[in-house]
């Protein structure tokens, strides 16, 4: 009786030991499925859900060209020109004859890589002297003329390959320019203009366009600005004279 009291705890024992591994099991199991349903892509380092701006996604061309130029401007490198161009031919309406006032900013945001002679700069302004019209180009040909007085060099270099040969450019100014500060801005153009043609050995394309220049601006001076002729003194009150021999006073 003893011996079978003995084998009996040892089965419940047994049995015990059997039922606590199942629970475990059934432990494990659900605590996985429930890791599976709480876990996310996150945390694989990869987004659940990819989510783009609307912003992004609804840009107009005239919008992704404006950002490509305002790209340029904070790296102005061929890269962003060759963008602009094919945005551009996919979309050549994208810019009217009116005057964008967006599109006015971007090219003069550009002043600084002026100064600097960023040599894509003047590129990129043909470019667009090439494909804009109305006052979209007048844009182009004001700037052009911001270009010769921060950078002469630069204007002399790459103007010259536009369809301008009389250099007409060369009597516009900035719109913004006040009218009372128009004509003391242009004759202060016309003192870089003689300088750069009194360079030694300047070639000679660059000192015949240069003359070209100069000429236009003097004719334009000329007519809208003359030289104020010197006033006569007035004359001095003259002794009276005496009457002559033989004469009756």
């Amino acid at each position: 009786m003893g011996s079978f009291k003995y084998v009996l705890l040892i089965v419940l024992a047994v049995v015990m030991i059997r039922i606590d591994i199942v629970f475990n099991l059934i432990e494990k199991g659900i605590s996985m499925v429930k890791s599976d349903e709480t876990s996310k892509p996150d945390d694989l380092g990869q987004p659940s859900v990819i989510v783009r701006s609307d912003r992004n996604v609804n840009l107009t061309p005239r919008e992704k060209y404006l950002g490509i130029m305002a790209s340029f401007r904070v790296t102005p490198v061929l890269a962003f020109r060759e963008q602009a161009m094919g945005l551009f031919r996919k979309h050549p309406q994208m810019f009217t004859e009116k005057l964008d006032k967006d599109l006015e900013a971007q090219i003069y945001s550009w002043r600084d890589l002026v100064v600097q002679n960023e040599s894509e700069v003047p590129l990129y302004l043909l470019d667009l002297n090439s494909i804009l019209k109305g006052e979209n180009l007048e844009i182009i040909r004001r700037f052009f003329s911001v270009i010769l007085d921060l950078n002469v060099d630069m204007f002399m270099n790459s103007y010259v390959r536009t369809k301008d040969g009389a250099c007409t450019v060369v009597t516009m100014l900035e719109a913004a320019v006040p009218p009372e500060e128009r004509i003391p801005e242009l004759y202060e153009r016309q003192g870089i203009l003689e300088d750069y043609i009194a360079r030694e050995n300047l070639p000679a394309e660059k000192k015949l366009f240069a003359v070209t220049c100069l000429t236009a601006l003097k004719l334009f001076l000329e007519k809208e600005a003359p030289p104020v002729q010197p006033v006569d003194p007035p004359a001095e009150d003259q002794p009276a004279t005496t009457p002559e021999a033989g004469t009756t006073p």
